[in-house]
């Protein structure tokens, strides 16, 4: 497994389907490159006040989370821009250490 020199971390976003596209632009948009996936999720634990009436059946509200691999002195930047572009709705975010990274398989190895 390949140790992680860089000092990376991994920015969460979790946000609304609508507000997906605006930051996937972005992100794509930006001049350095980024690394990020996207994923569909379930958030749970909502207030039912704050779920449509589907999610209140549901029990869950639909969300999108999209994770994003940078540079911690890159972060605050990121962030200052996504804020002034995109937040006409709430956007929750957290910021999780990358200890380790690497590629297991056959050309990885272990």
């Amino acid at each position: 497994m390949n140790e992680h020199h860089r000092n990376e971390v991994l920015l969460q976003l979790i946000l609304t389907r609508p507000q997906a596209r605006p930051l996937i632009d972005l992100l794509l948009s930006r001049s350095e490159s980024l690394f990020f996936t996207v994923a569909d999720i379930r958030g749970h634990g909502q207030p039912a006040e704050q779920l449509s009436v589907q999610e209140q059946v549901a029990g869950a509200q639909q969300k999108v989370r999209i994770d994003v691999e940078i540079e911690a002195d890159r972060l605050d930047p990121l962030l200052e821009e996504i804020h002034a572009h995109l937040t006409t709705e709430t956007i929750y975010f957290r910021v999780l250490p990358i200890l380790q990274q690497g590629c297991l398989g056959r050309e990885g190895g272990v």
